[in-house]
């Protein structure tokens, strides 16, 4: 889609050129002049909305993500080396911006924050990176190596599952009995789960930043506990 809006766009501003090049531009000064402001406040106004057109046209608004292929360290599955077309590169980039911006990245300390609001934060994800895999097209069979979806997949299956599904009713059946995060006595074993979980997803955003070309990831994400040389390289 985006190609035809640059063709249309290039043609567009060809045909433009073209008729530029051979108008009658004394004839025209004058007729402006005699007529003056109106004619030239919409010449000048027709000229801004086309730039403006031929700028939405050529996709310049938004971030660009330029990379053809990326490898990330993901536990026990090792290296995974994934080849991305435009729409998986898309994905990718929305579950980064998300995957930044959630309270479950950061330490949540003893006695400190809100258990509730981490594991809702990651519930959240979960259902967000969920609706995105199914909005995004199926990988046409046969082009090799893994996908954004494998991906994604593995992050919510391999990462988020195992804790969501072992904590999240737990503590929100806890809640609605009465009980209190300050006096429920799982709390210290639900946060320590946490802050592995965090751990390991925290590190595959760093990885992720790292192959989509992000830069000052240090001023985005929470510090990662051990950087692994050579865990995300962009191909």
């Amino acid at each position: 889609m985006r190609r035809w809006r640059v063709v249309l766009a290039l043609v567009v501003g060809g045909a433009l050129v073209g008729g530029a090049a051979g108008a009658p531009w004394s004839r025209l000064l004058v007729w402006l002049s005699s007529n003056w402001p109106m004619p030239c406040l919409l010449v000048g106004g027709a000229a801004g909305l086309l730039c403006g057109l031929t700028w939405l046209a050529l996709g310049a608004p938004g971030r660009e993500v330029e990379v053809a292929s990326i490898a990330l360290s993901l536990g026990g599955l090792g290296i995974v080396e994934i080849d991305l077309t435009s729409a998986e590169q898309a994905v990718l980039w929305r579950v980064f911006v998300e995957l930044a911006t959630r309270v479950a990245l950061h330490p949540l300390r003893a006695g400190e924050g809100s258990l509730v609001e981490a594991s809702n934060s990651l519930h959240d994800f979960f259902a967000m990176a969920r609706e995105q895999l199914g909005q995004a097209p199926v990988r046409a069979h046969g082009r090799g190596r893994d996908s954004a979806q494998m991906l994604v997949l593995d992050i919510l299956n391999g990462e988020l599952r195992p804790f969501l599904s072992n904590w999240h009713p737990r503590l929100t059946a806890a809640l609605a009995g009465g009980v209190t995060e300050a006096n429920w006595s799982q709390a210290d074993e639900m946060r320590r789960d946490l802050e592995v979980t965090r751990l390991r997803v925290l590190e595959i955003a760093w990885q992720l930043g790292e192959s989509l070309g992000v830069a000052r990831l240090e001023r985005i994400l929470p510090t990662r506990s051990q950087p692994r040389p050579g865990a995300a390289a962009a191909a």
